[in-house]
Protein backbone atom coordinates (compact mmCIF):
# COMPACT_ATOMS: atom_id res chain seq x y z
CA UNK A 1 0.00 0.00 0.00
CA UNK A 2 1.49 3.61 -1.16
CA UNK A 3 1.98 6.42 2.11
CA UNK A 4 -1.22 8.59 2.20
CA UNK A 5 -3.49 5.83 0.39
CA UNK A 6 -6.73 5.10 2.30
CA UNK A 7 -7.82 1.63 3.37
CA UNK A 8 -11.45 0.49 2.61
CA UNK A 9 -12.47 1.28 6.53
CA UNK A 10 -11.19 4.80 6.00
CA UNK A 11 -12.96 5.43 2.58
CA UNK A 12 -16.72 4.78 4.44
CA UNK A 13 -16.65 1.14 3.41
CA UNK A 14 -17.34 -1.39 6.62
CA UNK A 15 -18.91 1.08 8.87
CA UNK A 16 -21.28 0.00 11.74
CA UNK A 17 -22.44 -3.42 10.64
CA UNK A 18 -22.12 -2.52 6.94
CA UNK A 19 -24.06 0.31 7.23
CA UNK A 20 -23.36 3.77 6.02
CA UNK A 21 -24.32 7.17 7.38
CA UNK A 22 -24.75 10.15 5.50
CA UNK A 23 -21.40 11.49 6.21
CA UNK A 24 -19.47 8.45 4.95
CA UNK A 25 -19.16 8.53 1.65
CA UNK A 26 -16.46 7.16 -0.10
CA UNK A 27 -13.65 9.47 -0.61
CA UNK A 28 -10.86 9.97 -2.90
CA UNK A 29 -7.09 10.36 -1.65
CA UNK A 30 -4.64 12.15 -3.72
CA UNK A 31 -2.57 12.47 -1.18
CA UNK A 32 0.26 10.49 -2.82
CA UNK A 33 0.32 11.83 -6.36
CA UNK A 34 0.17 15.52 -4.87
CA UNK A 35 3.60 14.53 -3.46
CA UNK A 36 5.92 13.24 -5.91
CA UNK A 37 4.45 15.51 -8.64
CA UNK A 38 2.83 18.36 -7.00
CA UNK A 39 0.25 18.61 -8.46
CA UNK A 40 -2.88 16.43 -8.59
CA UNK A 41 -5.72 15.13 -10.60
CA UNK A 42 -9.18 17.33 -10.79
CA UNK A 43 -7.49 20.33 -9.00
CA UNK A 44 -6.82 23.47 -10.80
CA UNK A 45 -3.37 24.71 -11.09
CA UNK A 46 -4.51 28.57 -11.20
CA UNK A 47 -4.12 30.37 -8.21
CA UNK A 48 -7.40 32.72 -7.72
CA UNK A 49 -6.77 35.82 -5.12
CA UNK A 50 -9.58 36.42 -2.84
CA UNK A 51 -11.68 39.24 -3.53
CA UNK A 52 -11.82 42.57 -1.36
CA UNK A 53 -14.88 44.64 -1.95
CA UNK A 54 -15.34 46.34 -4.82
CA UNK A 55 -15.59 49.79 -5.90
CA UNK A 56 -19.14 49.90 -5.73
CA UNK A 57 -19.44 48.35 -2.12
CA UNK A 58 -16.56 50.97 -1.09
CA UNK A 59 -18.46 54.16 -2.13
CA UNK A 60 -21.80 52.58 -0.63
CA UNK A 61 -20.07 51.73 2.76
CA UNK A 62 -18.83 55.60 2.49
CA UNK A 63 -21.83 57.13 1.93
CA UNK A 64 -23.24 55.01 4.88
CA UNK A 65 -20.41 56.62 6.78
CA UNK A 66 -21.08 59.88 5.61
CA UNK A 67 -24.96 59.75 6.17
CA UNK A 68 -24.66 58.55 9.84
CA UNK A 69 -22.00 61.07 11.11
CA UNK A 70 -24.29 63.86 9.48
CA UNK A 71 -27.04 62.62 11.68
CA UNK A 72 -25.04 62.62 14.51
CA UNK A 73 -23.99 66.03 13.79
CA UNK A 74 -27.74 67.29 13.55
CA UNK A 75 -28.58 65.31 16.48
CA UNK A 76 -25.78 67.20 18.49
CA UNK A 77 -27.13 70.21 17.63
CA UNK A 78 -30.45 69.82 18.09
CA UNK A 79 -29.34 69.03 22.12
CA UNK A 80 -27.26 72.34 21.76
CA UNK A 81 -29.86 74.36 20.74
CA UNK A 82 -31.93 73.19 23.39
CA UNK A 83 -29.32 73.64 25.93
CA UNK A 84 -29.32 77.30 24.67
CA UNK A 85 -32.89 77.76 25.30
CA UNK A 86 -32.79 76.95 28.69
CA UNK A 87 -29.15 79.19 29.10
CA UNK A 88 -31.45 81.98 27.65
CA UNK A 89 -34.39 81.24 30.05
CA UNK A 90 -32.55 81.24 33.21
CA UNK A 91 -30.53 84.37 31.74
CA UNK A 92 -33.67 85.98 31.93
CA UNK A 93 -35.22 84.81 34.82
CA UNK A 94 -31.81 86.40 36.69
CA UNK A 95 -32.25 89.64 34.70
CA UNK A 96 -35.72 89.63 36.47
CA UNK A 97 -34.97 89.31 39.85
CA UNK A 98 -31.52 91.60 39.40
CA UNK A 99 -34.45 93.95 39.09
CA UNK A 100 -36.57 92.89 41.41
CA UNK A 101 -33.58 93.01 43.63
CA UNK A 102 -32.35 97.16 42.70
CA UNK A 103 -36.37 97.74 43.03
CA UNK A 104 -36.52 96.42 46.74
CA UNK A 105 -33.22 98.23 47.35
CA UNK A 106 -34.66 101.73 46.74
CA UNK A 107 -38.41 100.67 48.54
CA UNK A 108 -36.00 100.20 51.52
CA UNK A 109 -34.21 103.26 51.57
CA UNK A 110 -37.46 105.02 51.26
CA UNK A 111 -38.52 103.69 54.19
CA UNK A 112 -35.57 103.87 56.41
CA UNK A 113 -35.80 107.41 55.11
CA UNK A 114 -39.40 107.90 56.15
CA UNK A 115 -38.45 105.79 59.98
CA UNK A 116 -35.43 108.13 60.28
CA UNK A 117 -37.47 111.96 59.82
CA UNK A 118 -40.19 110.39 61.93
CA UNK A 119 -37.17 109.23 64.85
CA UNK A 120 -35.86 113.14 64.30
CA UNK A 121 -35.98 115.84 66.86
CA UNK A 122 -35.25 118.67 64.10
CA UNK A 123 -38.04 116.93 62.20
CA UNK A 124 -40.10 117.43 65.15
CA UNK A 125 -39.95 120.95 65.37
CA UNK A 126 -40.85 121.98 62.16
CA UNK A 127 -43.94 123.53 61.01
CA UNK A 128 -46.50 121.70 59.14
CA UNK A 129 -47.18 123.21 55.87
CA UNK A 130 -49.80 125.34 54.77
CA UNK A 131 -51.45 125.90 51.65
CA UNK A 132 -49.41 128.26 49.59
CA UNK A 133 -51.28 131.13 48.62
CA UNK A 134 -50.08 133.20 45.44
CA UNK A 135 -49.75 137.10 44.36
CA UNK A 136 -51.91 138.96 42.72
Amino acid sequence: MQSGARTMRQQGFGGFNGMRGINDRPQTSYLANSVSSGYSRNRNTVRHQARGIGRFSAIAILVIEIFTIGLFYVSQQGNVTSYDYNMNKIDTQIANLEAERDDLKVEQARLNSIAKNAKSTVAANMETAQAAGYAD
